[in-house]
């Protein structure tokens, strides 16, 4: 109730001017007078005030009766995504993941002394059998889904140089031990924008990734979630689902303006 009366006590054109700006934002060629005032519902005179003040401000643009998002809201933008800091505008999101899947939720990031994963933050399963790692805990690229994650967004030549100079050691039974077939699941990875480890770091764990990106598509972190593998077998396909979603929802709070798909091979 106090919200709306609030909303109710607002000038006009405090609420007007952000409706109108975040329309304009999904129009990048711009639109006519007639065109915004009745998307927005805003009366032709005083969205007339409107669109001349911000075009003076700068805020918009005005070309041959069109009018377009101007540098002004360009530069707002630009110094709204440069404020936003990596891990923290990621939290809510890990913390979402853990919440909604039921299983312990990770970001973690290529170490900058060595080509290992280092686990930067987690949020915790509520559940009594849960997985979890020390936040600054290494793990290696190739036997944990995080890892290849963070293996298969890097640089082609870097992802060669990787594989050629590492030992595949078991970690597991079920580690994987071949050479040829790390780069067909790197691709795979790349491919999906997802990728699924199942007891190859752990035994009875099961690690689901993908990779989260910046304004420019380069990679920043990997988000991963970690259940035994018991419990995260017979829903793979929706935690693959939702893990991915995740990243992507983090991706874009970093910039990213990509689709969901993945990157080329």
């Amino acid at each position: 109730m106090q919200k709306a009366e609030a909303a109710a006590r607002a000038p006009r054109s405090a609420i007007r001017i952000p409706r109108l700006l975040q329309l304009l934002a999904e129009l990048p060629d711009g639109e006519t007078l007639s065109y915004l005032s009745r998307s927005s519902g805003t009366p032709k005179s005083s969205l007339l005030a409107l669109l001349r003040a911000l075009t003076r401000s700068g805020f918009l643009q005005q070309s041959r009766g069109r009018y377009a998002i101007g540098p002004e809201s360009q530069k707002l933008a630009s110094a709204i995504v440069a404020k936003r800091r990596f891990p923290n505008i990621a939290i809510p999101v890990v913390d979402a993941l853990a919440n909604e899947t039921g299983e312990s939720a990770f970001l973690a990031r290529l170490a900058d002394d060595a080509p290992e994963v280092v686990y930067v933050y987690r949020a915790d399963s509520a559940s009594a059998l849960r997985f979890t790692v020390e936040v600054g805990s290494r793990e290696p690229l190739y036997s944990t889904a995080v890892g290849r994650v963070l293996l298969a967004f890097q640089p082609a030549s870097w992802r060669e140089r990787y594989i050629r100079r590492t030992k595949l050691a078991p970690r597991t039974s079920k580690t994987i031990r071949s050479k040829e077939r790390l780069r067909r699941l790197i691709a795979e990875t790349r491919r999906r924008n997802c990728t699924t480890s199942l007891e190859e770091e752990i035994e009875g764990v099961a690690g689901i990734a993908a990779p989260i990106l910046e304004k420019g598509g380069d990679l920043v972190a990997a988000l991963a979630i970690g259940a035994p593998a018991t419990r995260a077998g017979p829903r793979l396909a929706v935690l693959e689902r939702q893990v991915r979603e995740a990243a992507h929802e983090i991706s874009a709070l970093m910039g990213y303006a990509g689709d969901r798909g993945a990157r080329r091979p």
